[in-house]
């Protein structure tokens, strides 16, 4: 039979008055809801107090609704209220285009390739301390080396600051940025407002962290437009994010205030902390999972031309590149897309009414459907015999890392050049493997791996 309207859904059991409340208080959050998924043939409900939520696992539903954003759908409403309380609302947290005419020029190829020697530097850097675990044998916490990583990476990208905390170095910033995204996950997430009444120690820790992040880009654009002014050919080839964003405000200085360039800057950082150590751990863990793929991407990059991750544009690598797309399709980041219905409008079968929440699962993937047999594989090859990662078929892939559809999101054309670079000159040197202790778990505020040692091996 048909579902013509949400209240004919099926509903996993709730509890009352909660519903399924503390279900979404749980680490294992995304497991359950996929597990919901399967059981459910990938639409149902859940309620969170009084309200009904439709949970989305069927990748064609997602599709047709990212269609129909930015017309029919947007953005849970909560979060841009969230960002925009804490002076964070940007490109990642509004719709329309005024945000795209601000960061569209400032991810532009030319952007990117004056940003690749800070990308080289700080990888060297990642190889230096790659060099000193692999001459101990000890393994580490593989989270802590790419969440380091990736602060060194978006802190040079964004504002041209180097934290190096891959050398040891204890930067303040770096302690503030640690406790950013906890924060937000919990008031993006919550029921109710609940902070403008009482204020958690996470709460006061996530103002203070912003207050601190703001001071510091505040900061930061002084010395920027300096630096521009003083430096005309910067205009052109802008050597990190605020550069750029302030050559787009000079641009367009009657949409743009200061305002708007250090919130947009302050949520790249935020948002592109998680995503890419998230990513960057998870391919690490999977490639060390399978030491036959991680062999042949191996082998793929040293049959490559000396120097070629030295040098922009990055070689081709189809092999990694396959690698990385699967990681993201198993562990996507963010975990979810959250979404409203601004109109009554339809889902497939399903009638929508306006103000419906949705929350879809970024790694819809129904065997039903045919798109991604045994989804819970990691097979990157399938990317290659079925040529998705062609520009024209990449959206059929049905993936949807950095909630890619509801928005275009910038972070990935900085993620994906940052991954290939990070993850082609680890495997060039060293096997990466996993230690013998506890199964490694996810951890749900933005599906990053818990318990994660790896060991470095060089390559003979």
């Amino acid at each position: 039979m048909s579902i013509h309207h949400i209240d004919d859904l099926p509903a996993p059991p709730a509890r009352f008055p909660l519903g399924h409340l503390k279900t979404l208080r749980q680490s294992d959050m995304r497991r359950q809801l996929l597990e919901w998924s399967k059981q459910y043939r990938g639409l149902y409900k859940i309620r969170v107090m009084h309200e009904a939520l439709v949970v989305i696992g069927r990748g064609t539903l997602i599709q047709e609704v990212l269609r129909q954003h930015p017309g029919a759908f947007r953005r849970r409403s909560t979060m841009q209220s969230v960002f925009q309380e804490l002076g964070i609302n940007s490109l990642l947290s509004a719709e329309g285009q005024q945000q795209r005419m601000l960061f569209n020029p400032a991810f532009s190829g030319e952007h990117l390739r004056a940003f690749f020697p800070s990308m080289s530097r700080v990888t060297r850097q990642l190889l230096n301390k790659a060099g000193h675990i692999a001459q101990s044998g000890n393994p580490v916490d593989g989270r802590w080396l790419f969440t380091q990583y990736t602060v060194d990476m978006l802190s040079n990208l964004v504002f041209g600051y180097d934290t190096n905390t891959l050398s040891g170095n204890n930067d303040v910033l770096r302690g503030h940025l640690a406790a950013l995204f906890p924060g937000l996950n919990t008031r993006v997430t919550s029921a109710f407002p609940y902070w403008h009444w009482y204020k958690t120690s996470k709460d006061k820790k996530l103002e203070q962290a912003l207050n601190t992040v703001h001071v510091f880009l505040e900061q930061r654009i002084t010395e920027v437009k300096k630096q521009v002014f003083d430096q005309p050919t910067l205009r052109k080839k802008p050597e990190n994010l605020l550069q750029a964003l302030v050559v787009a405000q000079e641009e367009n200085s009657d949409a743009f205030s200061d305002s708007s360039v250090i919130s947009n800057a302050a949520a790249i950082l935020v948002a592109g902390e998680d995503t890419t150590s998230s990513l960057l751990s998870w391919l690490a863990y999977l490639l060390a999972l399978h030491p036959d793929i991680q062999s042949a991407v191996q082998e793929e990059l040293l049959g490559l031309p000396d120097a070629s991750l030295q040098q922009w544009p990055l070689p081709q690598t189809p092999l990694l590149t396959a690698s990385i797309y699967e990681s993201m399709q198993l562990k996507p980041a963010p975990p979810f897309i959250f979404a409203e219905a601004l109109q009554d409008c339809a889902v497939g079968d399903l009638f929508v009414p306006k103000s419906t929440r949705l929350v879809m699962l970024s790694n819809a993937m129904s065997p039903d459907e045919g798109h991604f047999p045994e989804p819970e594989v990691f097979n990157p090859y399938r990317w290659l015999e079925n040529r998705w990662l062609e520009k024209d078929k990449c959206t059929d892939s049905q993936v949807m890392p950095f909630a890619i559809g509801l928005g275009a999101s910038p972070d990935l054309s900085l993620a994906l050049p940052e991954i290939t670079l990070s993850m082609g000159r680890l495997l060039e040197k060293y096997t990466i493997s996993v230690t013998d202790a506890e199964p490694v778990r996810e951890r749900c505020d933005f599906l990053m791996p818990d318990n994660f040692s790896i060991s470095l091996t060089p390559l003979i």
